[in-house]
């Protein structure tokens, strides 16, 4: 009796599993290398930075630094509650939140990082390309 009382806890758990997938993204920094809007390139790229930590929280380093939330599943990457400097930024200047806060889609594309932005309230479709990013120490960027 024991022994089938402990199986079936054991079948009730592996049926009840929700471990979520494993998230890819916690930990990493990436730097913009690339960003295409509406079918153009942009030819000089910033050194705009982002950062996803460990518990779910992100940095943006970019004409404005910001600090806020990130999730994602399957279907979109999220980054909300940004809450950022109000640097008054150069016109020609890009500003990373304003592409990236929202539901966003994502994906890996030759070990790069897309971001794909499709915001039909604020006329943007664009897709943004990090690479890997690693700080030479600690001290260093996000």
């Amino acid at each position: 009796m024991r022994l089938a009382l402990i199986a079936l806890v054991l079948f009730v758990a592996a049926c009840g599993s929700t471990d979520l997938p494993p998230n890819r993204l916690s930990g990493t920094s990436w730097q913009l290398v690339a960003l295409v809007e509406h079918g153009d390139s942009l030819t000089t790229v910033p050194p705009d930075k982002l950062a996803f930590q460990t518990d779910s929280g992100v940095r943006l380093q970019s004409c404005n630094n910001c600090v806020g939330l990130y999730a994602f599943d399957d279907d979109g990457l999220t980054m909300e509650r940004l809450a950022c400097t109000r640097r008054a930024c150069p016109a020609d200047r890009l500003e990373l939140a304003r592409y990236l806060d929202g539901r966003n889609d994502y994906g890996f594309v030759g070990g790069l990082l897309m971001v794909g932005v499709d915001d039909d309230i604020n006329g943007i479709d664009a897709r943004l390309y990090f690479r890997r990013y690693t700080p030479a120490d600690t001290t260093e960027g996000l």
